[in-house]
Formats: C-alpha cells, sequence, structure tokens
C-alpha cells in the first residue's frame, strides 16, 4: 500500500506539473521583456556591446532590488565581498606598476 490513493497522487501531480508550466511561461516572459528592451537599445543606436551591459547591468539592478527586500543580509555580505575584491584589485594593480626607480632607469 502506498497511502495516496490514484485520485490524490494524479491530482498532486497535475498541481506540481501546472506550477512547473507557470514558471517556465514566467521565465519564457522574462526571455521575451529583455529581448524587447535589447532591439529598443539597439534600434536607439547602441553597438552590441553597449547593449549587451546595459542588459547585464539592468539584470544586476533587479537582483540588488530583490535582494534588498528578501534577504539584506545577503546583499550587505555581497557588497562587503564586492568592496574587498576592489580593494585586492587596487593592491594587484599596484604590485604590477613599474616601480618609481626602475621607470627613471628605463628613461
Amino acid at each position: 500500500m502506498m497511502g495516496l490513493s490514484a485520485e490524490r497522487a494524479r491530482e498532486i501531480a497535475d498541481t506540481v506539473d501546472a506550477y512547473d508550466q507557470q514558471l517556465a511561461d514566467a521565465q519564457e516572459g522574462k526571455r521575451e521583456t529583455f529581448e524587447t528592451l535589447r532591439n529598443e537599445l539597439a534600434n536607439a543606436g547602441m553597438d552590441k556591446q553597449a547593449v549587451k551591459n546595459v542588459i547585464a547591468a539592468f539584470k544586476r539592478a533587479i537582483r540588488v532590488r530583490q535582494m534588498r527586500r528578501s534577504a539584506p543580509e545577503k546583499l550587505s555580505a555581497e557588497e562587503e565581498r564586492e568592496a574587498l575584491a576592489l580593494e585586492y584589485l587596487d593592491l594587484i594593480d599596484a604590485a604590477r606598476a613599474p616601480r618609481a626607480t626602475y621607470a627613471r632607469e628605463a628613461a
């Protein structure tokens, strides 16, 4: 004995299928929305790389907005990691810069 009647199992499966279809429809709607935005930007004269950058920035802004609403503590941690990454990038770039004495000797 399974613990579920055939009717109940079918009802649950149909409900899950309906939710999966709603998710697929929502994803398709998002794709269409961003494709419309891409076309608008391209028609406004933006080159492909600029359009790509705008779309990526817009998606990032949406994720940040969602995090602010649902998990502000995660956003704070992410912002801290981003700030640290930028500090390390500055440190790495400083290490790659020619030293003043070397630059003078090369000139």
